[in-house]
């Protein structure tokens, strides 16, 4: 690439400098026009590192009686805990991650993360007491959050808008059926070498999903991949002052500040942020109270026992299957029909929103099956039919939520998933804690019924977005 003078009449460089910018619109360098070979190499392996994390995260579910008959508790709520303060650690590690992201791009983010997780899952493996695995399974969660909150902002790196689609499915399908698969894995892991083996494994997957990406994965952030072009040619003219296009005139100790605050802003002041968010917090939070409680019912109702009960999570996960093909193939199609017929060839992130519709009638529509036929005592398979209805609607609020973010706040696509998954995290860590009072006081229908009817809330909320959404989101644009 040419080296090109830029005499800037807006004052943001001094006359003269030289700029490291892009080889005019189809400059291979630029992520959204790399080979497509090489950006689904990308989404592969931050769908890996994604898959990983989740996974450990409902992965000790079926041990905890071995875990808590070790270190000598009967202590309910800290049975709970244990498994649900990684979901906590998501809520704090985005804050993290997504201002570095912004400053120093994916990749080293991404990579950083993947080996303190590795780290933090052998010092669970290795704990010697409850509070101990308590606190480090926190981290392993703080530390695993990083792939969750910076996934869609480095798709939207590579992919147009109307082409993300299929990506997005590829990347979303890991964060809720990898905690469905998750407990089956360590259902009979547990059983054949103890529930400390359930870390070990955590150790083994992320070690070699790192060794893969430290060779492969490669850098999407604009800003970053011109800024390391700006260095390489400083490096080798070193009589002239070189800058990246993308240079930010902030320093960077504002720059990272501004982008720390931005999520909280966006959660704060953004209705259309507000709303999207607290329906994927509900839906989340909801997967991890079943996650938690799955178990002990089936065994009270029917008898199923370790590390069979691992098994009773598929029905929630082909739900998750079935519903990202079914996104990936419609939820572009449907984004290209809506632009071509609009008038104006616009394409607008809310076009994204519709597909939340039947998420918000699939979800409850599951709980109600689940719970009553649970509480009548209907062959098993009855209620395996209402996870999966409820795994198919989780999938259809997750994937649009998640996509519309990325594409309503391009420049600042890390803070606005950050503000989804912060607060998404928040109800997955603490909606398990109250979960088993919950159907203790009123029984596994109406419990499941009542989390059904706090569902159905957020239906008259969508539909009004999906009218009035861009009104919303030109409001929020200078946050």
């Amino acid at each position: 690439m040419t080296e090109k003078q830029h005499p800037s009449s807006s004052g943001n460089f001094p006359l003269g400098e030289v700029i490291a910018d892009w080889e005019g619109h189809a400059d291979p360098m630029k992520p959204k026009n790399w080979p497509s070979g090489r950006k689904w190499n990308n989404v592969f392996l931050i769908a890996l590192l994604t898959f990983v994390s989740p996974f450990g995260s409902s992965m000790l579910a079926p041990s905890m009686d071995q875990v808590m008959a070790e270190f000598g508790s009967t202590n309910s709520a800290l049975q709970s805990l244990t498994v649900s303060i990684y979901v906590l650690g998501y809520a704090f590690g985005p804050l993290i991650f997504a201002p570095l992201s912004e400053e120093y791009g994916r990749q080293l983010p991404l990579l950083a993360s993947s080996v303190l997780f590795l780290i933090m899952n052998i010092v669970c493996a290795v704990a010697v007491n409850l509070p101990m695995l308590i606190i480090f399974r926190f981290l392993t969660g703080l530390m695993g959050s990083a792939p969750l909150s910076l996934g869609p902002a480095s798709i939207a790196d590579m992919f147009e808008p109307q082409h993300c689609g299929k990506a997005m499915a590829a990347w979303n399908l890991p964060v809720l059926f990898a905690p469905a698969m998750g407990p089956l894995i360590g259902g009979y892991l547990t059983r054949a070498a103890g529930w400390r083996w359930n870390c070990w494994f955590m150790v083994i997957a992320m070690g070699v999903v790192l060794v893969a990406a430290l060779f492969f994965l490669k850098e999407s952030h604009d800003p970053t991949i011109l800024e390391r072009k700006a260095r390489r040619m400083q490096a080798q003219f070193t009589n002239l002052v070189i800058r990246s296009a993308l240079a930010r005139t902030k320093s960077t100790q504002r720059t990272v500040l501004e982008a720390l605050t931005r999520p909280t802003k966006l959660l704060l002041f953004s209705p259309i942020v507000q709303v999207l968010s607290l329906c994927s917090a509900v839906s989340y939070g909801f997967i991890y109270l079943l996650f938690t409680t799955l178990t002990e019912a089936f065994t009270r109702r029917y008898g199923i026992m370790n590390p069979e009960s691992g098994l009773l999570y598929l029905g929630f996960g082909i739900g998750n299957i079935i519903g990202n093909l079914s996104l990936g193939v419609f939820s572009d199609q449907l984004v290209k029909h809506m632009t071509a017929t609009n008038g104006r060839g616009e394409m607008k992130p809310e076009y994204r929103l519709p597909l939340l519709i039947p998420g918000t009638m699939l979800m409850p529509i599951g709980l109600l099956i689940y719970g009553w036929t649970l509480s009548a005592n209907v062959h098993w398979i009855a209620p395996e039919i209402g996870l999966f209805v409820f795994g198919l609607g989780t999938i259809y609020i997750s994937m649009p939520v998640s996509t519309y973010l990325v594409h309503a706040f391009p420049e600042h696509a890390a803070s606005a998933t950050a503000a989804n998954t912060v607060l998404r995290s928040l109800l997955g860590g603490l909606l398990p804690l109250c979960g088993g009072r919950m159907y203790d006081a009123l029984g596994d229908g109406w419990g499941n019924s009542l989390l059904a009817f706090i569902s159905i809330a957020f239906i008259p909320p969508v539909l009004l977005l999906c009218r009035y959404g861009e009104n919303l989101r030109k409001r929020s644009v200078g946050l």
